[in-house]
């Protein structure tokens, strides 16, 4: 939160940035719901066009993640994750007084959401038996 006199002219500034996730553990499987909200970032303060004054923005986003976890056997889980599962939008504005918000939409790129699924452990304990070895 930069205050003074050149605060909002120092480079890009986020306003707010929060996080929260809620955890599930037992022995076989364990789940997290996780939420993020990257808050307006003013990238540039002072913008120019038709003699008018202004600043560029990326407006705030809300992103939701999820993730699940199996226990397959005492070594291996399998786990299934999903990150922005909402498709939150990462949305540029160009801000002048003297135009209306509508007319503000500079950029808009869609994050889309993204699947992992696959199998992870811990291999160290394990002894590794090889076709060949009897």
């Amino acid at each position: 939160n930069r205050k003074g006199q050149n605060g909002n002219e120092l480079g890009v500034n986020r306003a707010w940035t929060n996080s929260a996730n809620l955890h599930y553990r037992n022995r076989k499987f364990s789940g997290r719901f996780g939420y993020r909200m990257n808050g307006l970032q003013i990238e540039n303060p002072r913008i120019t066009s038709n003699a008018f004054v202004g600043r560029q923005v990326r407006e705030a986003q809300h992103l939701i993640d999820i993730n699940f976890e199996y226990s397959i056997s005492k070594w291996a889980r399998l786990f299934v994750s999903g990150q922005n599962m909402l498709n939150g939008l990462r949305v540029t504005e160009q801000r002048f007084a003297e135009r209306p918000g509508a007319n503000s939409l500079a950029t808009s790129n869609s994050l889309g959401r993204t699947f992992t699924v696959g199998v992870t452990g811990e291999f160290g304990d394990v002894p590794l038996r090889w076709p060949w070895a009897r």
